[in-house]
């Protein structure tokens, strides 16, 4: 019932807006503003939508089922027989004994291994299941049991209770969901059509294949790339030549390969600023699934990062504005829409903008001075987005944007007889917000509690006073002109800098602090202590000079058993789902740990874990999946989907309102580097009151949902996709009218593949349903019926005898309508 709600709200929100609007800004507005309770009704039902419709019992065993195809042949299940004993074991309430049973029964398991020995049986099941053979106390265990005729001893009873076993997030259960995940891609590819699956030849086959899939995230995509191939066998298909393009550019068309694309569609959305016209038909060039997916991220890694400070200082160059005014922090705001529109480095990007939310700085503080500094933080996290967490933490904590924003930057040792001390800004947001949070956790991101139940705190106040004690003797580096080291730490400041390498120096902008040895605390320091603690007994050494300090400060805290749960949910919350379970917080952070190679903190393969996960894409409607949009990334995707472009070719913050006005945060509550404090625009573990809270479920986004960025937001919608779209690609971008004067700089979004559709509603749902969601079904009832409806208002049509430009009027409104209906609606409010 929400959504209906939320529609009739939309629609009245229309009452009183023709197009000659259009022609009249203020009273465009006015008419909005009249509206508003209706708007703020809509908005907060949209964003209590987020959670979507409960999961659809016809999934609930099918996992179950396939773990048994595995234990007991070693082989993915058909889907008729998935379906066939998903159902039996709902009639028999979850009991999987029946299956079992009939299993090992069966005449392919007799004569695959009627042979084998009561030892050899019990220990294939382990093969097949875990990838390993049975330890020799297990092995004797279940053998005895076997042979011992006890009741409720079986082989059956033997594979369940093996399955049952496994402990959750272990290696055993990451090598499981690999396998599931392998039989899962091959199964949905069967019964969309893709290959074919009969015969013992090719069961045999695919347990081979089967077999060499570990816990090896390269061995999944190995195997996958076995059955996805040329097409030289027959059970192989290239998958994209059964997925032509569709007419609007994006997606495929409806013989079997949408659930192909949807799955594509949002694992693009994941990972990139939004999916643009032919982004899928681009990246199922490379297969399909998992393999696809991990060969387009392994190419967007090989990329070259595009950073923004030169772009920054370009445009202040070109519009003639002074370095240090309020207008960069502007231009910077605008660079930074116009990498996100256009770079290649999609993933880099992405990672960089999430990581910007953990390691915060903001031009609404200390650095508003400094515009350029901000601009050149940015890009030290999109430098390092990929790369290691441990340079990214020394990177950040040394840049002057951190030091001037936190207050490490001039921070000196204590003063004897005077009240001086070290300031303890830094010291205390690199533990609670950078690297180990407030409290112990258990490697699957849940809290270790002490035998009260209650909350174990990762540190106290001995220990951030040591940190800040570190962190002396940090300040400014020398001015360009000035020879290094030859700077006071009293006198130093920043420079004023227009991006100019004058004389073949720097900015101390731009350059990390430096150290100013006689101002930094060389005593003994404890830091933090845990089981591998390093440094040893985590005690820095009187006498430790400054940087080599910071550096076992840093390591410190890197190696705390911590950061990887920590920093690993967040990540998965920024990217895919605001309710990671522990098992994806532990397998992520067990790649934050050691990436298969011995190294701790690679940021790609973290980013690959996540976007690679069995629970980043659950079936649709799965319960606890997904996530609220942000409200950015929200208008960049629909920016993105629209082929959205301006006059000159620039992608500004006058996009949000008109020229010389608007901006991000005013509209959205939400820029980069512009949050309220270091505790960014919204906390992690934020949880409305109401419903998802009672779940015990958080939803970060809805902290931005506020009355007046709602308010704002809708007008905004309704000015971008009915005021400002193109019903035709070659059309002027900028009509002669009061709301559009003399702005090159506002944005359009392109309709001209929909205009022919205007006349029928389904094709045209159907056809901004695959733009918008990657398939041409994920439309609900009731915003079908609405756009139906609004659309309905406009009329049956023309008279036969009228013109080109009524008819092309018509065609517009009716399209126009649906589209920001669409775009306020709870559907495409969630990713």
């Amino acid at each position: 019932m929400p959504n209906a709600l939320a529609l009739e709200a939309a629609s009245a929100a229309h009452d009183g807006i023709d197009d000659s609007d259009r022609h009249n800004g203020d009273r465009a507005r006015a008419s909005l503003k009249q509206c508003g309770s209706q708007i703020i009704l809509f908005f907060v039902l949209s964003m209590l939508s987020a959670l979507g419709p409960a999961p659809s019992l016809a999934q609930d065993f099918i996992e179950d089922v396939q773990k048994m195809y595995i234990a007991y042949y070693g082989r993915p299940g058909d889907p008729g027989g998935l379906t066939f004993w998903s159902s039996k074991i709902r009639e028999a309430n979850g009991d999987l004994t029946l299956i079992a049973e009939n299993f090992g029964n069966s005449k392919e398991f007799t004569d695959r291994f009627g042979s084998l020995s009561d030892s050899e049986l019990v220990d294939n099941i382990y093969l097949q299941l875990l990838g390993r053979s049975a330890d020799p106390e297990g092995l004797n265990f279940y053998v005895g049991k076997l042979q011992s005729n006890e009741p409720g001893w079986s082989l059956a009873s033997i594979a369940l209770r093996i399955i049952d076993g496994v402990p959750r997030g272990s290696a055993d259960d990451s090598l499981i969901d690999n396998r599931l995940e392998f039989a899962g891609t091959f199964v949905r590819a069967v019964s969309d059509g893709l290959l074919t699956y009969e015969g013992d030849e090719q069961a045999s086959a695919l347990s081979s294949i089967l077999s060499t899939v570990t816990m090896d995230p390269d061995s999944l995509t190995n195997a996958i790339s076995s059955i996805y191939n040329d097409g030289d066998s027959d059970n192989v298909v290239d998958v994209y030549d059964l997925c032509p393009s569709t007419s609007t550019g994006i997606g495929v068309d409806s013989t079997g390969c949408p659930a192909v694309a949807l799955d594509a569609f949002r694992f693009l959305s994941q990972s990139t600023y939004g999916v643009r016209p032919g982004d899928i038909d681009a990246l199922l060039r490379n297969g399909t699934g998992q393999l696809a997916y991990d060969r387009w991220l392994k190419e967007q890694a090989k990329l070259p990062p595009t950073l923004s400070l030169k772009l920054v200082i370009d445009e202040i160059r070109r519009q003639g504005v002074a370095s240090a005014t309020a207008e960069v922090h502007g231009i910077r705001t605008d660079v930074w829409m116009q990498i996100a529109m256009t770079a290649e480095d999609q993933l880099r990007q992405r990672m960089a903008f999430a990581l910007s939310q953990i390691f915060v700085i903001s031009d609404q503080g200390a650095p508003s001075k400094y515009p350029l500094m901000v601009a050149d933080f940015y890009d030290t996290l999109i430098a390092h987005a990929l790369g290691n967490y441990r340079d990214l933490f020394e990177a950040v904590t040394l840049h002057p944007a951190m030091g001037l924003y936190l207050s490490m930057m001039g921070n000196r040792k204590s003063l004897p007889g005077t009240t001086l001390r070290p300031d303890e800004n830094y010291a205390r947001e690199s533990m609670q917000l950078f690297s180990i949070g407030l409290s112990l956790l258990n490697q699957d991101g849940t809290r270790v509690e002490d035998a009260t139940g209650a909350e174990i705190p990762t540190y106290g106040q001995a220990e951030v006073s040591s940190f800040a004690r570190t962190f002396t003797g940090w300040n400014w580096a020398c001015w360009w002109y000035a020879t290094e080291g030859s700077c006071n730490f009293e006198e130093v400041s920043g420079e004023n800098y227009d991006g100019a390498d004058q004389n073949g120096g720097t900015s101390n902008q731009v350059k990390p602090m430096a150290h100013y040895e006689n101002y930094h605390d060389s005593d003994e320091k404890q830091l933090l202590t845990y089981s591998g603690v390093t440094p040893i007994g985590g005690v820095i050494p009187a006498g430790t000079d400054g940087p080599r300090a910071l550096g076992m400060a840093l390591d410190n805290l890197f190696y705390h058993p911590n950061v990887p749960p920590f920093i690993s949910r967040q990540l998965i919350q920024r990217l895919v789902t605001s309710n990671p379970s522990p098992g994806y917080v532990q397998r992520v952070a067990d790649m934050f740990k050691d990436d298969g190679t011995g190294v701790r903190g690679n940021l790609f393969a973290v980013a690959r874990a996540i976007l690679l996960d069995p629970e980043a894409r659950p079936q649709p409607g799965a319960e606890k999946a997904g996530k609220l949009k942000e409200p950015l990334l929200k208008v960049l995707q629909t920016w993105r989907a629209f082929n959205g472009r301006t006059a000159n070719g620039r992608f500004t913050t006058q996009a949000f309102c008109c020229p010389g006005a608007g901006d991000p945060r005013s509209v959205l509550g939400q820029s980069p580097n512009q949050s309220p404090s270091v505790f960014n625009f919204y906390s992690p573990f934020y949880s409305p009151g109401g419903e998802i809270a009672q779940q015990g479920l958080v939803s970060p986004e809805m902290q931005l949902a506020l009355e007046s960025l709602l308010g704002q937001q809708l007008s905004y919608y309704a000015v971008q996709s009915i005021w400002r779209s193109r019903p035709n690609s070659s059309d002027e971008l900028l009509p002669d009218d009061k709301f559009h004067s003399g702005a090159g700089d506002l944005l359009h979004l392109d309709f001209s593949p929909y205009i022919d559709m205007a006349g029928e509603p389904d094709a045209l749902m159907n056809a901004l349903s695959e733009t918008l969601f990657g398939d041409s079904d994920q439309l609900s009832p009731q915003l079908r019926d609405g756009i139906r409806r609004l659309m309905d208002a406009y009329g049956p049509g023309p008279s036969p005898d009228a013109d080109s430009e009524q008819v092309e009027i018509w065609q517009q409104r009716r399209v126009r309508e649906a589209v920001f209906l669409i775009l306020v609606s709870p559907e495409f409010a969630v990713q």
